[in-house]
């Protein structure tokens, strides 16, 4: 996971001393999750106390992504989400997906303003979180196999130009696809000044 502007070293409260809000009662809890089908997601939903999901990997496109989002609405949970890209037969690929609980506000960015090969590998909200005010969450799903090849690089150059003009903290939840030192190495890192944690 990687963020910009929270800190990272515990027992520090999130957002300590960056413009939040210090005197929050609570502490924010943001997990990413790699669900690789939708029910192992819904059962994630069911059991999680986290605040924040950043999925990857839910495989849900067309009437299945809305029946999920009006099963996770009657659950306490707001959606944005990018569709999975159909495959061949009943598969899909990828699929990724902030999921907040229904207090937090929600609001989702255009992501395919200049390039639209990533449509199903990420997605980017603004969250506006009581005592936290707002932070910028992505969810990303990298193509598996190929480490920093040529596609995950460039996604991840694309999604680096997105955040660098965005003023608020970031948090970004994936599945790399690669161990978590080659991103710590990797130009992305530095680009919208994140730290992995």
């Amino acid at each position: 996971m990687h963020t910009r502007g929270l800190g990272t070293s515990p027992p520090r409260r999130l957002g300590s001393g960056l413009g939040f809000d210090d005197t929050a009662k609570w502490q924010l809890q943001v997990e990413t999750f790699n669900s690789t089908a939708c029910l192992a997601l819904k059962k994630r939903l069911l059991t999680t106390t986290s605040h924040v999901v950043l999925c990857q990997e839910h495989k849900l496109h067309g009437q299945a992504l809305a029946d999920f989002e009006t099963w996770a609405g009657a659950r306490g949970w707001k959606v944005v989400a990018c569709e999975a890209k159909p495959g061949q037969g009943v598969g899909a690929s990828g699929g990724t997906a902030i999921i907040a609980r229904q207090w937090i506000g929600v609001l989702p960015q255009p992501t395919a303003v200049l390039d639209t090969r990533f449509d199903n590998r990420f997605v980017l909200a603004e969250l506006e979180i009581p005592d936290y005010g707002i932070i910028d969450m992505v969810s990303l799903y990298l193509l598996d196999g190929d480490g920093m090849g040529a596609f995950n690089t460039q996604c991840l150059s694309y999604v680096g130009q997105l955040l660098e003009a965005r003023t608020h903290p970031i948090i970004i939840g994936g599945d790399f696809q690669q161990p978590p030192q080659d991103m710590a190495d990797s130009d992305f890192a530095t680009q919208p000044q994140s730290d992995s944690v």
